[in-house]
């Protein structure tokens, strides 16, 4: 029951930071003012840890979350903004929880097939989805 009270703990904080993150981005985007920082990061570090923020809240719905990592390099360090990216992930993550009710969630990063500079990351559930008449 405490890990339960925990755990709702931990979302209801997720949630409000990233809705705080959101007004912040909102403000910077109409002032003008938003700007990216990149800088090197270890990737696969990155999901890791991302991916295990998120196993405790899937567990309690009995879900899986997942982490398929084919890269060719596996001391992969990319250029990227780190705040940006996780949050981008956190969102692409609390949906995917939030909408589906049985199966797994795979965070997948893969080499790009056209382009082998390019990395690709996506995040596939066993949710419902969206309806195709609901897609514009």
């Amino acid at each position: 029951t405490q890990s339960r009270t925990s755990a709702a703990s931990d979302v209801y904080k997720r949630q409000l930071l990233h809705s705080i993150n959101d007004i912040i981005d909102y403000s910077q985007l109409i002032g003008k003012t938003f700007k990216l920082n990149p800088a090197k990061i270890d990737l696969k570090y990155l999901m890791k840890n991302i991916v295990k923020i998120f196993q405790q809240e899937a567990e309690t719905k009995k879900m899986k979350i997942l982490l398929d990592f084919k890269v060719s390099q596996q001391n992969l360090i990319v250029i990227n903004d780190q705040a940006r990216l996780t949050q981008i992930m956190f969102n692409l993550l609390t949906n995917a929880i939030k909408f589906t009710q049985k199966g797994q969630i795979v965070v997948n990063v893969s080499d790009s097939e056209n382009q082998p500079e390019l990395l690709t990351i996506a995040v596939q559930d066993s949710g419902y989805g969206i309806k195709k008449e609901e897609i514009t």
